[in-house]
């Protein structure tokens, strides 16, 4: 047998940026004809030499003879690993690669899981060149096996393991957007088929597989189309499960560079989401972890509101300056009735959360209630709010927490130019940083500042 030491060298002495960047194999690293075998290493996946697993090449494998090179092949990927983990990488690739030719003599099922549970080890090893071998192998088992239908002709019969196979192989070589197509296929076949229980299956993988590539709008397409089969079958642990996936993917997608009309329809789906979650939350056994679950849900809805608020008075904003009043209108008539159900969502949290002794919770949902106010120019009520919180922290023996809402309170009346009021605020919150030895530098500064100010 050849040793595969030469292609190995290459991949050592190539950059893996560069493999990278490129997406693709140089088209030098692997000989095309026996002339270039001295110049340039073969393909370690098309080698064609006997090998003593497979002594007869061309001769068709008996259901026994299969069975037993199965199993001879399972042990070559065992002592492929042991060399792996030893450090030993050359020789573990070399003792995939002859692996990985001989799996197909098990059909391209077999093969192609091997390629997938190859390909993996070699993403993460950041083995670009082998990465790329795998994925190449890929392409032409799915070019053999699903070639696209000819013009006027039915589409044949599809191999649903072997599609959902390659899918998952794209995906560990680092193709997930040509997994996701694959998947695709997979489940329109499932559904064509009526099967619902593999049709749900896909969609699941479909939305770890999003998560995982960070492609939020597949998998918040996949979890949707989740949550309506839940529905459907009146499966309430599961609709819960995908909601908690649907609100967390949501999160993540308004982090994204949509446009203002998209981003107000994506958080009006996000309180949606929460508010049946809320719901099925609700009914379930009211064990502390749940009473958990219920605030924090509720925190989460309270900032989608808040967070709508804010949209709508951005898009009335461009709609005045389109000269479209009537629109500016109805907008800023849905930005009061969001800080509305904003206001009042934190005010029911807070006292949840003080009625199941969650003094943390309890205050953050006064301080988000707090900001909210500030942020609508509603002052007095932001400080009557603070005021609160600050008997919050002192029950709660929060002594940091005082210092830093005094430093709110100082900042508003500041702001409103009661500076008088501010210098005993922060002198309050300078009192509790000298005890902590914590920011007693930024309160100092502020005072001196202040009093220059109130002096004037």
């Amino acid at each position: 047998m050849k040793t595969f030491l030469p292609f190995l060298l290459v991949f050592l002495t190539l950059s893996p940026a560069v493999l990278a960047a490129s997406g693709e194999v140089p088209a030098a690293i692997f000989a095309k004809n026996d002339d270039e075998e001295d110049a340039f290493p073969p393909n370690p996946l098309e080698i064609d030499e006997p090998d003593p697993l497979v002594p007869d090449p061309k001769k068709p494998l008996t259901p026994a003879e299969k069975a037993t090179l199965a199993t001879a092949l399972d042990a070559l990927d065992a002592e492929a690993t042991r060399e792996f983990n030893a450090g030993n990488v050359i020789v573990a690739y070399e003792l995939w690669n002859r692996e990985l030719r001989l799996r197909r003599y098990l059909g391209p099922l077999a093969e192609v899981e091997a390629l997938g549970r190859v390909g993996q080890t070699a993403w993460d090893d950041s083995n670009f060149v082998q990465v790329q071998i795998i994925t190449g192998r890929l392409r032409e088992i799915e070019a053999e096996n699903f070639p696209p239908p000819e013009d006027g002709e039915a589409p044949e019969a599809v191999d649903l393991p072997l599609l959902l196979a390659l899918g998952r192989a794209y995906n560990s070589v680092g193709i997930p957007e040509r997994a996701l197509t694959i998947y695709a296929r997979v489940l329109e076949e499932a559904r064509f088929q009526k099967d619902r229980t593999q049709e749900e299956a896909v969609l699941i993988e479909m939305g770890e597989m999003g998560i995982n590539a960070l492609n939020y709008p597949a998998a918040a397409a996949a979890y949707e189309q989740l949550l309506e089969l839940a529905k459907r079958r009146k499966d309430a642990v599961a609709e819960t499960q995908y909601l908690e996936q649907l609100a967390y993917v949501y999160d993540q997608i308004r982090q994204l560079q949509i446009s203002l009309a998209d981003k107000i329809q994506l958080v009006e789906r996000s309180t949606q989401v929460r508010q049946r979650l809320w719901q099925l939350t609700e009914r379930q056994e009211p064990l502390p972890a749940t009473q958990l679950q219920l605030v924090d849900l509720r925190l989460a809805l309270a900032a989608d509101y808040a967070n709508l608020g804010s949209l709508y008075r951005v898009l009335a904003q461009k709609q005045q300056d389109e000269e479209q009043p009537e629109a500016a209108a109805s907008s800023v008539a849905l930005a009061e009735q969001n800080d509305r159900l904003a206001e009042q969502t934190y005010r029911e949290t807070y006292v949840f959360a003080w009625s199941i002794q969650q003094f943390y919770r309890s205050s953050n949902a006064l301080s988000a209630l707090g900001e909210l106010y500030e942020s609508r120019d509603r002052l007095n009520d932001a400080l009557e709010v603070y005021n609160t919180q600050l008997d919050v922290h002192q029950i709660a023996r929060d002594r940091y927490g005082v210092m830093m809402t005094y430093d709110r309170i100082g900042k508003i009346y500041q702001t409103t130019g009661a500076y008088s009021q501010a210098v005993q605020a922060y002198e309050n919150a300078l009192a509790i940083a000298q005890q902590l030895g914590d920011r007693e530098a930024y309160f100092t500064i502020q005072l001196q500042r202040l009093r220059q100010q109130r002096d004037r």
